[in-house]
């Protein structure tokens, strides 16, 4: 990376600005070095995109003296003490308001008709994705407002059509989202939202992906506020949990087709096996209310070296849950393709069952029955989402139940050692499903993750 500015970035004292950021990074939402004490944020490239406004890519360095992280800061530069309304103001410097790009709408506008234009850059890559309908844009863009519902990047809408997603943290290579959602796209795929470019620039190491824009889905609820609205109602969920079941099956036979799947091999089965046991042994450390469940873990680890031939891997989504699909009148559509923020690109890119998806999604059936569902309000989602995935994927998911159950205690193990730093009062939540997938919850009825 080069410590270069272009010729024509707004004028600004690096120094001070640099200071600036090392007191405002640790406070914004999607920063994931909160743990660690940190020394400076530096900035190490500038990319100017209008005469007022930049994308700054800055690298987070802490004082324990481990790696330094990488984060995407776009800025506008105002010439005036006073922001504009809604600006949040990182530094004022003379009589100069320097804000957060994302609150800046000239910048926003300016970002999405470079990428419509597939515009020229030094140093950045505005992509335009052939043949979209509703793109590009048929004028200037008028209207942009916050989407305000993620923790690890920042997305605006535009004029209730476009979602402009920049990603903060930032990884050498293809960030899934642009790279799954490109694939499903190709394939037709009715599941995912509209993808009509990217930005992109290319660091000493390689490129790195730092925008997509999609389509905004307007009036759609996701899964998590239709599943809670639900429980708290008292209503069955089974339909729309069918529904889910099905997109989520019909987006990995997509995957699939589009990027390739194998066998599970021996190795893959050892690996998986090694991870999961390192994961409980971690969270032991940490998590005492694991220890009467410790050995029938292990056990369910182990089985996985014994798995009968017909498992295969492939892409998957990786990180779902009810909240990562939306719903507009009886479509699913399964969103937030990115993978976790703070592994590298090659991590994100693993190959892995599409159980692990499936196991996510009955995990997450059963937090939001903890909200006050009936008896057998989850199993019942649970089984239905199964069902539905299995009709149209032409595969049970129980068909392969040592893995799933696998799959399933691993997600609940790592939620235990999740609620116990954050939400100690919501362990009870993962501790009650490991009791009933190993057997111990005498009121757990036989049959698997979906019982």
């Amino acid at each position: 990376m080069s410590d270069a500015v272009l010729a024509d970035a707004p004028p600004i004292d690096t120094a001070r600005l640099e200071r600036a950021l090392t007191a405002w990074l640790p406070g914004q939402r999607w920063y994931a070095g909160k743990d660690r004490p940190l020394r400076t944020a530096r900035v190490v490239e500038v990319g100017a995109v209008t005469p007022h406004g930049m994308i700054l890519l800055v690298e987070a360095e802490y004082a324990d003296g481990g790696p330094g992280q990488l984060y995407q800061v776009p800025i506008a530069v105002h010439p005036a003490r006073r922001p504009p309304d809604g600006g949040h103001v990182i530094a004022v410097q003379d009589d100069e308001s320097v804000i957060e790009g994302m609150s800046d709408g000239t910048l926003v506008r300016e970002l999405l008709h470079l990428v419509a234009g597939e515009r020229e850059h030094p140093r950045l890559a505005f992509r335009s994705e052939p043949r979209c309908a509703a793109w590009p844009p048929p004028g200037r863009v008028a209207g942009c407002r916050p989407l305000g519902v993620e923790q690890s990047n920042t997305s605006v809408v535009a004029d209730e059509r476009y979602v402009l997603k920049v990603f903060r943290q930032l990884h050498t290579g293809t960030n899934p989202e642009l790279e799954l959602t490109r694939a499903l796209r190709a394939a037709g795929n009715p599941h995912t939202a509209p993808l009509y470019g990217a930005v992109e620039t290319e660091l000493s190491d390689g490129p790195v992906t730092l925008a997509v824009v999609q389509g905004f889905l307007p009036g759609a609820a996701d899964g998590w506020t239709r599943a809670l609205a639900a429980v708290r109602e008292g209503r069955d969920f089974a339909e729309q949990a069918y529904a889910m079941g099905g997109a989520v099956a019909a987006v990995h036979r997509d995957l699939a087709a589009r990027l390739g799947s194998r066998p599970m091999d021996e190795e893959h089965r050892t690996e998986l096996g090694e991870a999961f046991r390192t994961r409980l042994e971690q969270a032991l450390a940490h998590v005492p209310e694991l220890a009467p469940y410790a050995e029938d873990l292990r056990a369910a680890y182990a089985d996985l070296a014994d798995l009968p031939p017909g498992p295969t891997v492939q892409r998957v989504h990786g990180d779902l849950h009810l909240g990562q699909l939306l719903c507009t009148g009886t479509r699913w559509t399964v969103i937030d393709f990115e993978g976790e923020p703070s592994c590298a690109m090659s991590l994100r890119a693993e190959r892995h069952s599409p159980l692990r998806d499936v196991a996510g999604m009955l995990r997450s059936f059963d937090y939001a029955a903890a909200h006050g569902a009936a008896p057998g309000w989850a199993r019942a989602s649970r089984g239905a989402f199964c069902r539905g995935y299995a009709d149209t994927s032409g595969t049970d998911p129980h068909a392969q139940e040592a893995l799933l159950r696998a799959y399933t205690l691993d997600k609940a193990v790592y939620e235990t050692a999740y609620e116990r730093r954050n939400r100690p009062d919501w362990m009870h939540i993962p501790l009650a499903a490991i009791a009933r997938l190993t057997g111990r919850d005498p009121a757990a009825r036989p049959g698997g993750p979906a019982s």
